[in-house]
């Protein structure tokens, strides 16, 4: 069986100098329910904070967060 697998780092540099982009690309979902599996944010944060918060616990890993 082939290697199916997406080698999103290709995919970033491709968006990055096709778009001319100062920083890495970010993909935002829009659904009509949460994703399985994921829990619910109930609290109170500035984006900037949070971002910063994710960004250094979830270094080079993918995750997800669903809100409403």
């Amino acid at each position: 069986m082939p290697d199916r697998s997406i080698d999103y780092r290709a995919i970033e540099r491709q968006l990055t100098g096709a778009l001319g982009l100062q920083r890495r690309p970010v993909a935002v979902a829009f659904r009509s329910i949460p994703p399985g599996g994921v829990p619910k944010f109930t609290g109170t944060e500035t984006i900037a904070s949070a971002n910063l918060k994710l960004s250094e616990y979830h270094r080079g890993r993918r995750h997800a967060l669903a809100t409403e």
